[in-house]
């Protein structure tokens, strides 16, 4: 689903960053005043991210795709009709156009780590990007046989389809995305659950179990037998006083 959401934003944003200034010029003669509109442009694309991802973060990533796939649609399918607005027109819808689509990017590295957990998450992200390879390629070989059987119109209606694909592919998104469950690891899950080694009995001890003995305590040969029985000392014997010592 996030791939297939990729490859529907991108395919509208390389279509409408190759092609707006070729569209402007239908109507518009001025050519430093497209420059300037695309240079400004970059402008838009950043503060676009910033607001999408401060707008995934008070919410959610499906509320966010849901605002950004249902601004684009509109915007692309309304951009022929800024033919009749002139420049202002097409100023505002280029500047808006720009300032949706990078929500893509701001919001989809986040929530693919929450679906698929900090382990996979880059390597997953990692292949979203095939989709633009894809893109790519259908860009360069279609928009010119769009244009020619369609025009901008045409051109244009064609890719706020791909805008409503994406809004429907989101509508399907969980709002609250988590990876499944892994299985625990061996060590883990021996470190957890201790086994029970009390009604398990070790054929090769020599350990007798109705002995008082501590088996813990070392036992070495030929030790005496007061030495066995722990706090247990054997008492003084009392000297004998010699005939000698008497007498004096």
């Amino acid at each position: 689903m996030l791939w297939l959401t990729r490859f529907c934003v991108v395919m509208i944003t390389q279509s409408v960053s190759g092609f707006y200034k070729a569209f402007g010029q239908s109507f518009i003669a001025d050519d430093h005043f497209l420059s300037f509109v695309g240079a400004v442009s970059s402008i838009f694309n950043c503060s676009g991210r910033l607001f999408y991802g401060i707008l995934m973060d008070k919410t959610n990533y499906k509320t966010a795709m849901t605002v950004e796939t249902v601004c684009l649609t509109l915007l692309v399918a309304s951009l022929p009709a800024t033919t009749y607005g002139g420049k202002i027109a097409f100023t505002i819808s280029i500047w808006a156009i720009y300032s949706t689509f990078p929500g893509t990017y701001s919001t989809q590295p986040a929530v693919t780590t929450q679906t698929f957990g900090h382990k996979y998450g880059g390597t997953i992200y990692g292949f979203l990007f095939t989709s633009d390879i894809i893109n790519n390629l259908l860009v360069g070989t279609l928009s010119r046989t769009l244009l020619t059987h369609g025009g901008w119109i045409g051109f244009f209606l064609c890719l706020s389809v791909f805008g409503l694909i994406a809004f429907i592919i989101t509508c399907f998104f969980p709002a609250a995305p988590c990876p499944g469950p892994r299985p625990p690891r061996a060590e883990v899950e021996d470190a957890l659950i201790p086994a029970d080694t009390s009604s398990t009995h070790d054929p090769t001890s020599t350990h007798d179990p109705t002995s008082t003995h501590d088996p813990t305590t070392p036992s070495w040969p030929h030790q005496p037998s007061w030495l066995q029985q722990p706090h247990v000392y054997p008492r003084a014997r009392p000297k004998r006083l010699s005939c000698k010592r008497i007498l004096r």
